[in-house]
């Protein structure tokens, strides 16, 4: 295929690159670590970061869905946070406030919001 698309003698060039397990699994971990190493020296140049944690933040707010590892007083991800940031602000995220009036809902609009969400 290398060889019809790009020519024999790049064909050629490929047959010598090594494909054993161990190199194929050294090249990916070396990929791993500069895409590590760039994020996180983006991170620092700009000076600010957000983190998504199967939930949406930012650095002023934190929404989630309400669930104990979440929301838990103490040993909650939230606990945690206002530990480090006690002014962060806390909400329930739009997504689940939705789905959660979608119950009272006709039949057919809980049908789309299911959809949506």
């Amino acid at each position: 295929m290398v060889g019809t698309i790009y020519g024999k003698e790049f064909a050629k060039k490929i047959e010598h690159v090594p494909l054993s397990n161990d190199a194929v699994k050294k090249r990916i971990q070396n990929m791993s670590h500069d895409i590590k190493d760039k994020v996180i020296a983006a991170i620092k140049k700009s000076g600010h970061y957000s983190l998504q944690l199967d939930e949406s933040t930012d650095c002023y707010s934190v929404y989630c869905d309400g669930a104990p590892a979440m929301l838990g007083a103490l040993q909650g991800f939230i606990a945690h946070v206002k530990e480090e940031n006690p002014s962060v602000m806390v909400v329930h995220c739009l997504l689940h406030r939705e789905n959660l009036a979608s119950q009272k809902l006709s039949h057919e609009l809980q049908k789309v919001m299911q959809e949506v969400t």
